[in-house]
């Protein structure tokens, strides 16, 4: 199987300049409302947004099932990039094996900007097709929400 089958390469335009959609991934108070599918909820999100910095978010379902995620940040480089890991925390508390995400913000015209999102590298296809349909969801949340924030400052 190609490498391609545990990879995910998506990319998305925002109605929003480079600096306000950077902005979304580096604040929690931003990411608690866009950052995770549609019909979940963050119930706690912990950031300390820095290079060498971890997060930590847990996602509940309406039925009150919970997911929970943890990562550490390799590489920040305002507005332009977030690399981070990322592992998903079963109930007993054990991680599985990181993946690593890489984010590039890309400023277009007329206040517009480009994320291309890179997650490698995933044990099976069907964790990527999962965590595909998770990103997808997530992303159309960010440009929703991105919607109701122009008057942010940069």
């Amino acid at each position: 199987m190609s490498d391609t089958a545990f990879e995910l390469h998506l990319v998305r335009e925002f109605s929003a300049p480079v600096e306000l959609l950077f902005q979304m991934w580096a604040d929690p108070n931003h990411m608690k409302h866009w950052g995770c599918p549609e019909g979940f909820q963050i119930t706690e999100i912990k950031m300390d947004f820095r290079e060498g910095g971890t997060w930590s978010t847990t996602m509940t379902r309406p039925d009150g099932t919970t997911y929970r995620m943890r990562g550490k940040y390799l590489k920040i480089d305002s507005p332009h990039l977030i690399s981070n890991t990322s592992q998903w925390i079963d109930e007993d508390g054990n991680a599985s094996d990181p993946t690593t995400i890489t984010m590039i913000f890309e400023s277009l015209a007329s206040n517009r900007s480009r994320l291309i999102v890179h997650e490698a590298r995933f044990p099976t296809s069907a964790f990527k097709a999962s965590n595909e349909e998770g990103w997808k969801s997530s992303l159309q949340s960010l440009a929703a929400y991105l919607s109701t924030k122009q008057d942010i400052p940069a």
